[in-house]
């Protein structure tokens, strides 16, 4: 289930987690059971490359006893030293972005590219996958069900609905951490053609 603090967005299903190169990242999200409209959702598949530090995690602990014995300033220091050690670089791959204002369910369908990198990691460096959500969510009475159905018409056949020009939205981020394989050699697609090989 997916949340805010203002309630329900909708209800995200996720048949695995853990996919093979070429493979397609097939996932719905059902709105009917949400309390909080969303206007339009982007789900976008992205890898961090992360540099890892050696000796980062030493003089963590180093820097955490020494945190304990004098002030917290000490600690607040390391941590953010910490973090600058590590260095990572995002890059989005596929992307999925959809108008679902007044839907009730919806697909989500994200290609995994045969050229990428699959998840490992190492001492030195680490490769990881995740799918970032992007839900700009609004509150605004004109968009509610309530107003729509209480809304006064001429004839009950007759229903023209006129859609706000400005509303309050707030976009809600969300990371989801998957794993990605490497895939068998068959499903990589081999070039077609004639070629020579002139040995000299």
């Amino acid at each position: 289930m997916i949340n805010n603090k203002w309630g329900k967005v909708g209800r995200f299903c996720l048949f695995k987690s853990a996919y093979k190169l070429g493979e397609d990242i097939v996932a719905t999200i059902d709105f009917s059971c949400g309390t909080v409209k969303c206007c339009q959702l982007s789900v976008t598949l992205q890898c961090e490359e992360t540099e890892l530090k050696p000796g980062a995690d030493e003089e963590s602990l180093v820097g955490g006893e020494r945190g304990e014995n004098s002030t917290g300033t000490t600690t607040a220091a390391t941590t953010e030293s910490d973090r600058q050690k590590s260095v990572s670089r995002v890059t989005n791959y596929s992307k999925h972005h959809e108008v679902c204002l007044g839907m009730l369910q919806t697909q989500v369908i994200l290609p995994i590219p045969l050229h990428v990198t699959p998840t490992f990691r190492t001492d030195v460096v680490e490769v990881s996958w995740k799918l970032h959500f992007q839900f700009v969510t609004t509150t605004s009475p004109e968009l509610s069900n309530e107003m729509m159905a209480t809304r006064p018409t001429e004839a009950d056949e007759e229903l023209e609905w006129v859609a706000p020009t400005d509303i309050a939205i707030e976009t809600m981020i969300w990371s989801l951490p998957i794993t990605i394989y490497p895939t068998a050699p068959l499903q990589i697609p081999q070039p077609c053609g004639d070629y020579k090989l002139h040995i000299k």
